[in-house]
């Protein structure tokens, strides 16, 4: 990817994919949908539109993971266990949003360099997306079996 090329905005479009995953870090995951739209319909760059599609599905992810440490925040109010599970549960999701800031801010750096934004799983999602099923071939015909020869007695 040359990090030199223009779309059709007239801006570069690895600054777009980089931009893509700032939103992400920052949160912004319908503004980061907002703005996927626009880079498939007006840009129509198959490596601009894989990162930013990747950087939505990362957003995506980090609101899910934000709407899983609501609902088990129920409970915390357990009087002796809740401090417990408030400790654990905690300690977990902080890894986890940690983990996934990590990975939006290596993407964001490689999609300035003009690389590919190399999230693990949502990078062949996004992939998948933009590649035709190839159609499989019909499997043959199976042919009946000969019959057997009659026995002798």
């Amino acid at each position: 990817m040359d990090i030199r090329a223009k779309g059709e905005l007239g801006l570069r479009l690895t600054w777009m994919a980089t931009l893509a995953f700032v939103l992400c870090i920052l949160g912004q995951t319908l503004l980061l949908g907002l703005f996927l739209a626009l880079v498939l319909v007006k840009e129509r760059n198959e490596w601009l539109s894989r990162q930013v599609l990747a950087a939505f599905l990362l957003g995506i992810v980090e609101s899910l993971l934000g709407v899983v440490g609501s609902a088990v925040s129920v409970v915390y109010g357990i009087p002796v266990l809740g401090s417990v599970f408030s400790l654990l549960f905690g300690f977990v999701f902080g890894v986890l949003g940690l983990a996934l800031l990590v990975l939006a801010i290596l993407a964001a750096v490689h999609t300035a360099a003009g690389k590919e934004a190399g999230v693990p799983v949502l990078d062949k999602l996004a992939a998948s997306a933009f590649h035709k099923a190839e159609p499989v071939a019909p499997a043959p015909p199976v042919a009946p079996a000969p019959p057997a020869p009659p026995a002798e007695s």
